[in-house]
Formats: C-alpha cells, structure tokens, sequence
C-alpha cells in the first residue's frame, strides 16, 4: 500500500486525515472517515512513548466497538483491532520525516547502544536477504556442522540451527564482545547453537577440518588480511566443504552519503574501517588458498529498505560499532540528507549490490 502521496509539509492534521482515508481505501470503504475525532489526532506516535501505544490501541478499539454510524461499520467489515494497529504503525512511519523536521536529533533522544541497533537492524533491513543467500547459496543439510564467521547477533546463526536439525551444529563466531553477549541471551533456547568470542585469525575449530561450511554474511569487506582468512577457512573445513560468502566491494553508496552528510568529522574514519577488494582480486586470494571457485557474482540487486529516518541511523551507528557518532546529527544535516534521499521510508535497492562467493575445497588436491 502507497502511503508516499501524503503531504509531509501539511500539518499533523491533515497528514492523519490521509492516512486514515488511504487505509479506508484498502478496506474498501467508500464513504467519508471519520475514525477518530480531532481531538484524538494528538495521539500519534511521534508525540507518544512506546509504553503508551499500546493503551491507545486498546482504548481506540472499546470506542469503536461501542460507536455508531460511520466508524462502527468500517470497525467492523477490518476487525477493529486490526484496523486500529495498522493506523498506528503506519502514523509511526509517515510521521518520521515530521519528527526530523520538527525536533533536533541529538543523543538525549537517539541513545541506542550499537550491539542493540546493530540487532535490530540485522532483524529489519538484512535478515530476508540473509535468508535468500542462505536458501540460494548455502544450502545447508541435516545433520552439518557449521561456521558462521562473524555471526553478529545471531539472527542468521540462529536460522541455520534450524536448518540442519538437533543432530547437526552452528558455531558462531565474532570479535565484538557485547554482540555475543546479546546473541547468547537472545537464542539461548536453541540447543545446537553457541557463541565463542573470535575472529579471522582465531576462532574455533581453526585448523580442525570439522566444519561441512563456513558461512559469512558481510563480513570479509571488514577483514584487512584476506588472503590469511582464506588460509584459515581452508585449513577448518572437511574435504569436500564449502564456503558461502556475501560481501561487499564498494561502500554502499547510502552509506558513503549518510557519513559524509551527518558525520563529516567522522568521515575518514568510517571510510577507512572497510577494508575493499574487487571481487575478481577475492576470487583469486580464494583460489590461492587451495580453493576451487564454484561460483562468483553480484545477485541481482540487495535488499536495503528503511522504514524511516531512525531506522537508517540505528542502521549507520550498528554497522559502525557505534563510531558512527549521533552527538553529531543535528536537524539540519538531516535536512540535507532528505534532499538527497527524499522522504522516507527509503529504498535504497537499485544502487545497492553485494558479491556472493560459493568455493569448494576440493576432494583431491594438488601439492
């Protein structure tokens, strides 16, 4: 549903008038809206905690139920609560670029820790790309044992878990301590799946040839010594293992704007923590290591939608291990993004592209 028509310049009033008809259209409702009366139109959630939405909801859902006329019958043919929610989650959204311009954005309002954003925005803006990498190049069995280096929080690592049942294994691995941490706490319950602090040059199982794939989801573009990660990967799989590798070898081109719009003092140093090789030179570092390149190529395009301006800067600041600095973003640098970016929700999938790098190490190898 397209919600983009709506007039950001407009005020609160008549941004909450369009939504409420938009969603009355998917309903087909024909007849004039009138869900919630003026007075309820400071209740949207730019101007609201978290904590109270969902005493909104509620108190929104009893009064349709008992209304009349108009708004009892469009209740009805949605399904009050349903209808109610969806009006509040895309408010939430819309209302975005109204909060950007009305609010400085400063770190007494914006204060994620970066191991958190970087979870959250592993389970909105990546994980459905990670599913498809996984599904399209991994393929993982029943009963493998898996690497995944540079699991993050977990949300991937998790998933692989599932896929190769109880009597199969995922072990992931990561340098970031409080990223383990919260992946530990967050699958917890999942029996086949541990944690254990470590990165390129050392992690568990290296050198043991246990491993039936090592799985890496834009992770090698932050390795400075690839060609000794290519080393370790071979020396820590079975003949006959695979690695499954997505990364990129350009600075997403959002990315290289947002630092250079909302964080110039931090520019250089953002830049410099990617560590970029052309695909065809990782291809060939793969080959050196003892590997057979079975496949190498940009998926048709990569998935990077962000809902609001929030989003993308949980998205920034996550990613960056928090050198990403919110101290640093005021109102007026994220006018000059909206210039470039226009409104959100952002989709920034047609300039977006990743590599994807599947290698064998071969049954018969040669001295």
């Amino acid at each position: 549903m397209e919600y983009r028509n709506v007039d950001f310049n407009a005020d609160k009033n008549k941004q909450y008038e369009a939504v409420r008809k938009a969603i009355a259209r998917k309903y087909s409702y024909s007849g004039d809206v009138d869900l919630f009366g003026p007075e309820e139109s400071s209740a949207i959630p730019e101007d609201v905690e978290e904590s109270q939405r969902k005493e909104l909801v509620e108190k929104d859902h009893e009064r349709l139920f008992q209304g009349d006329g108009k708004d009892k019958r469009i209740a009805a043919k949605s399904g009050s609560r349903k209808f109610v929610m969806e009006f509040y989650d895309v408010m939430s959204t819309v209302s975005g670029i109204m909060a950007s311009r009305k609010k400085k954005l400063s770190s007494k309002e914006l204060t994620w820790k970066p191991n958190e954003s970087y979870q959250q925005s592993s389970a909105t803006v990546k994980l459905e790309e990670g599913k498809d990498f996984i599904h399209t190049d991994v393929l993982p069995q029943l009963e493998d044992a898996i690497l995944d280096l540079g699991c993050g929080t977990g949300e991937l690592s998790a998933y692989l878990a599932e896929l190769v049942g109880l009597k199969g294994y995922v072990i992931g691995v990561d340098p970031d301590f409080s990223r383990l941490q919260l992946a530990k706490e967050t699958h917890r319950h999942v029996e086949n799946l541990s944690f254990i602090e470590g990165n390129s040059n050392q992690f568990e199982g290296m050198g043991s040839e246990k491993f039936d794939i090592i799985f890496s989801n834009l992770v090698i573009h932050w390795v400075p010594d690839k060609s000794k990660a290519f080393r370790n990967m071979f020396d820590s799989l079975k003949v006959g293992g695979k690695i499954s590798i997505q990364y990129s070898d350009i600075i997403p081109p959002f990315m290289a704007t947002s630092y250079e719009v909302l964080n110039p003092e931090k520019y250089e140093k953002l830049s410099n923590m990617f560590h970029l090789a052309k695909r065809d030179d990782v291809d060939l570092l793969c080959a050196r290591a003892g590997f057979d390149v079975v496949k190498s190529y940009y998926p048709k395009y990569t998935k990077d939608l962000f809902p609001s301006v929030e989003s993308l800067l949980q998205w920034l600041v996550g990613t960056s291990h928090g050198v990403f600095d919110l101290r640093l973003v005021t109102q007026e640098r994220v006018e000059q993004l909206l210039q470039k970016f226009g409104n959100p929700p952002f989709d920034f999938t047609e300039n977006s592209f990743d590599c994807r790098l599947v290698a064998v190490k071969p049954r018969s190898q040669t001295l």
